[in-house]
């Protein structure tokens, strides 16, 4: 048996992935989209498994990637990663942590605070560079999934609050090495019902116009977060892909 093979050779507990399938599941998240005449971007959580080889088969398959740490970071780079294709998420990001993003020319970076705001453009300003940004806003709604991984509920710890986004624009908007390049949620972990999504984005959608109104910018992007159930538990793995080719907001 290969499997007792693999084992005997790299000992256990041994690990097994299938690149045939993971590329596979790429291709029809891509297809599901490119149908609908959109324009998207698709983002891989580095956190779910990161290696040179994973990030390969990522740049690969023409995926976007989202890192939640220093080191997440230093994987993607060390492959090769494009830092233009990649997002620095995560609450609570170290100094050290930004320094590294902003020196390496990282795309994106998730601000969910005004004290990282404040921050990352200190650390800018140093550099003299301007960094793309995306603001974590937490929409108000309850998801079927439980209490302890939901994130997007009003009283969440990540990200600002859907009301105090329009006067913390105010300060987003002055600093004078920061770009607004959208806006993100995330509503949890294991969801498998997308009604909660669409929820989600009418709320950010009012959002997004508020903004607009209020400040006359744009917001150019909008990204969904991540969320959405695996196989866990003996739990069905949802096949999203088709979900998401009836999915109307």
């Amino acid at each position: 048996c290969e499997i007792i093979k693999l084992a005997q050779k790299y000992k256990t507990p041994c690990y097994v992935f299938s690149e045939t399938i993971i590329r596979k599941k790429c291709r029809q998240y891509v297809n599901v989209f490119s149908e609908r005449n959109v324009t998207f971007e698709i983002l891989y959580a580095g956190k779910a498994f990161l290696v040179k080889a994973m990030c390969n088969i990522l740049k690969e398959e023409g995926f976007s990637l989202d890192v939640s740490s220093g080191g997440e970071l230093y994987t993607a780079l060390s492959a090769g990663f494009p830092p233009d294709k990649i997002f620095f998420h995560g609450n609570n990001k170290s100094k050290e942590e930004l320094e590294f993003a902003l020196k390496e020319k990282v795309g994106t970076m998730m601000v969910d605070s005004e004290y990282e705001l404040d921050l990352i453009e200190q650390i800018a300003e140093s550099l003299n560079i301007k960094v793309g940004i995306i603001l974590r806003v937490t929409p108000g709604i309850d998801t079927h999934t439980h209490k302890y991984i939901q994130t997007g509920q009003v009283d969440s710890k990540f990200g600002i609050s859907i009301d105090r986004v329009p006067s913390f624009m105010k300060k987003v908007l002055s600093k004078e090495h920061i770009s607004y390049n959208g806006l993100h949620f995330h509503l949890g972990s294991q969801i498998f019902d997308l009604s909660s999504y669409v929820l989600a984005i009418k709320e950010m959608v009012k959002l997004m116009r508020k903004i607009k109104d209020l400040e006359g910018t744009d917001t150019l992007n909008l990204n969904l977060g991540g969320g959405l159930g695996g196989k866990i538990l003996g739990i069905r793995f949802a096949s999203f892909y088709r979900k998401f080719s009836k999915f109307n907001c």
